[in-house]
């Protein structure tokens, strides 16, 4: 599963790319709005396939758009996220803002609890895990991103101690969450610094399984000229009608049928019944 519902706004016009000798698309960079005050706006791409004609007269800058049901990529050599496809629509800035992306993958890697980038508990009692994961996107390609799950020391529910727990090299999971991106100021580069991921909300760990690919095997292996033996050590039907064993679950012999005995009309109240007059006419009733 790859699915984004997103509220965006585009901060330029649309412009017409070409996929191949004959297609195209619009690509479009919109900014997602931050999910809270200390985090940045999330800048990408957004690539609309579908009325390019109608969609290059209606965006704008500034345009606010609801996208659903879209996909989501990320470009590792480029280090950009992208959404592709979708229901796009038209909307104001009343509109309630939306974030939520849904994806189904594996873990990419083991977790290093050792390491405080993949897992640490802050002085406040926070604990942040930091994961990875491959989301499929056809063609023996998938796409890596990476995913923040927090949650406080007293919660009951801790998402980031199970994710370090639970989770392996290739666990399946989904979580829900949404995309958001840190500012910070590099002092070595001297330059703003800004680094997109996933803040997951929600998750589902795929059922635990001990099945290891190439472990279960034929009980036995016959040549090719060979006929295979009876499921039953190669006795017949009438073999095993014969066994004590079946004499004892044998169909018993029908009971005699009695025959049937049929009583006269109305039963033992008919009589006394008051007799019918004869007609002697010949008219009908």
């Amino acid at each position: 599963m790859n699915q984004v519902f997103v509220c965006a706004q585009a901060a330029e016009e649309p412009k017409e790319i070409y996929l191949d000798s004959s297609r195209t698309a619009l690509k479009i960079k919109v900014q997602l709005p931050p999910i809270s005050t200390n985090k940045a706006p999330t800048d990408l791409y957004y690539f609309i396939y579908q009325d390019q004609g109608r969609w290059r007269s209606l965006i704008k800058p500034g345009t606010c758009l609801f996208i659903h049901g879209a996909k989501l990529h990320h470009d590792l050599e480029a280090r950009e996220h992208s959404i592709h496809g979708g229901n796009p629509a038209v909307v104001d800035d009343s509109f309630p803002i939306y974030n939520s992306v849904i994806l189904t993958g594996r873990i990419a890697k083991d977790p290093d609890v050792t390491n405080p980038m993949t897992f640490k508990t802050t002085e406040s009692g926070l604990m942040i895990a930091n994961m990875s994961m491959t989301v499929g996107k056809g063609k023996a390609s998938a796409d890596l991103f990476n995913f923040t799950s927090m949650n406080k020391a007293t919660d009951g529910f801790k998402p980031a101690e199970l994710l370090v727990n639970l989770c392996k090299k290739g666990t399946g999971i989904t979580i829900q969450g949404q995309l958001t991106t840190s500012s910070w100021f590099d002092h070595n580069t001297k330059q703003q610094r800004f680094n997109t991921n996933i803040q997951m909300k929600q998750m589902t760990l795929a059922p635990k399984t001990d099945y290891v690919p190439g472990a279960i095997k034929p009980a036995t292996t016959l040549p090719n000229d060979s006929q295979p033996k009876s499921l039953w050590g190669g006795r017949t039907a009438e073999s095993v009608a014969e066994s004590p064993h079946q004499a004892a679950i044998a169909t018993p012999e029908p009971a005699p049928v009695k025959p049937m005995v049929i009583a006269e009309p109305w039963g033992e109240s008919a009589t006394g019944l008051p007799s019918l007059p004869d007609n002697e006419s010949n008219e009908p009733f």
